[in-house]
């Protein structure tokens, strides 16, 4: 997992910690996002954070992006699911079950499933 638990790390630092799984043998990656992109609707950021994740792996390694939909509105779930998927996500996940708002909701988890179609997990 890049970015575990805050999401915190810079986008470098999550493409490095990504690279290095995969050179060590990991088949998947989960990344955490950096949550200021979201709650400051700094979407072109959130999607460059996302895009040099997916550059620093191979297409067959699957990225899982991991938004903290508990923490989030509705709006920024659905923006964050879409920019996702724009950037090469493979899957959107609700959460780490670490963040103090909770974890997954049934309403996040059919909003994901709504905004990200049956294209991706």
């Amino acid at each position: 997992v890049t970015g575990f638990p805050s999401g915190a790390h810079t986008p470098a630092t999550k493409a490095f910690e990504a690279a290095n799984a995969v050179k060590h043998g990991a088949t998947e990656i989960d990344m955490v996002v950096n949550l200021g992109f979201v709650f400051d609707s700094m979407w072109l950021e959130l999607g460059d954070e996302i895009a040099k994740v997916r550059k620093s792996i191979s297409e067959s390694v699957k990225l899982k992006v991991i938004i903290e939909s508990a923490a989030l509105t509705d709006e920024q779930i659905v923006m964050s699911c879409r920019v996702a998927v724009a950037n090469g996500a493979d899957f959107v996940k609700t959460s780490t079950g670490f963040h103090k708002s909770g974890g997954a909701s049934v309403h996040a988890v059919q909003l994901m499933r709504a905004t990200v179609g049956n294209s991706i997990g």
